[in-house]
């Protein structure tokens, strides 16, 4: 899937975006070049290598910011220079957003980081004015992805998230990937006020919020070990997840979570949830008729459904083996260890 059209389509566009974000590292003060390098070719890995992040199955998802040459193709943007410039805006504000998520991780030493933030923040901002054809539009497109990021960092620091019943839920979900939104949307609805649609922008912000829940539960599962190590379970779907079924009794450590992770149950409600998040995505986009939109989320549900696939035969491969090893290896007192090993899996 490496080869994918919807991303070698716009090869020349990533290009332009990557000699645009190189430039900009350059012409920072010497001393933010390495910060700004480990954000934009280690944690974004914007303007050194593939696009594509390092990861062990090329099928995974890249929807930074290929979202926003979907959706200008979908409006009929013909214009190369705002199509552009809509996904170099995508591109600085992922990377403000980044930084900012960082910061509020670990609010200690962080003046280098804070500079940062603010010269992406004003290169987002200015590269997103050259796409609107009217300020009033872009006040009022800014303002509500403001208002998404203030409702995030208040959900961020209400204890009570930490305990949320159903983490795989829209009730949830909807309130961990508003930083998605506040992120993305601007860029997306700027390209709808280029074209004269603005009426599609509740359509691209139904998608975009469908398909962030159902992104959510993914990059959790990417990050469920840097969650763990900071303490950030109060934003990890999974982890919220495997400590509702451990009954809070003891904190969730690595072994529990790799355990939880090979159990059908989890399995099979983690990537369902996924999977009908992206449904309801797709069903958001599918009457503005374009491919590129829809084929990502195709890609992406086939993605996930063989992975949840493999992962139950393997975890019934693992219990099959394990089991056959303790009738072998402890035959004459299978009746008193058995039932132990079961509950530990369950």
């Amino acid at each position: 899937m490496q080869g994918s059209r919807i991303y070698s389509d716009f090869s020349e566009d990533i290009e332009w975006i990557r000699r645009r974000i190189a430039s900009d590292v350059g012409s920072l003060p010497p001393a933010l070049v390495p910060l700004a390098e480990y954000y934009t070719k280690g944690r974004l890995k914007v303007v050194k290598g593939s696009w594509a992040f390092r990861v062990p199955d090329k099928r995974m998802g890249r929807p930074i910011p290929y979202l926003a040459f979907w959706v200008a193709g979908a409006l009929g943007l013909a214009d190369e220079r705002l199509r552009r410039l809509s996904g170099l805006s995508l591109v600085y504000s992922s990377i403000a957003t980044t930084i900012r998520d960082d910061i509020s991780d670990s609010p200690a030493h962080n003046s280098g980081k804070a500079r940062l933030d603010r010269f992406w923040s004003r290169r987002y901002l200015e590269t997103l004015k050259e796409v609107f054809p009217d300020q009033r539009g872009f006040k009022l497109v800014t303002s509500s992805a403001d208002a998404e990021w203030r409702r995030y960092t208040q959900w961020q620091s209400n204890p009570s998230a930490f305990g949320h019943p159903r983490p795989f839920s829209a009730d949830f979900l909807r309130e961990s990937s508003r930083y998605y939104i506040a992120c993305a949307l601007p860029p997306l609805s700027a390209i709808a006020y280029a074209v004269g649609r603005k009426e599609e922008v509740p359509r691209i912000t139904r998608y975009l919020r469908e398909f962030s829940m159902g992104w959510k539960i993914f990059d959790d599962l990417m990050d469920w070990e840097r969650d763990l190590a900071v303490e950030e379970m109060n934003r990890s779907s999974v982890l919220i997840y495997i400590r509702n079924q451990m009954g809070h009794s003891e904190p969730v450590d690595r072994i529990d979570a790799l355990s939880w992770f090979l159990s059908d149950q989890f399995v099979r409600n983690a990537y369902c949830a996924m999977v009908s998040f992206y449904l309801k995505a797709r069903s958001a986009a599918e009457p503005l008729g374009d491919s590129y939109l829809t084929k990502f989320l195709d890609e992406q549900m086939r993605f996930q459904t063989d992975k949840r696939n493999a992962l139950l035969m393997s975890a019934s491969l693992t219990r099959s083996d394990f089991d056959e090893g303790l009738r072998l290896v402890f035959r004459p007192v299978r009746r008193r260890i058995l039932p132990s090993m079961r509950m530990s899996r369950q």
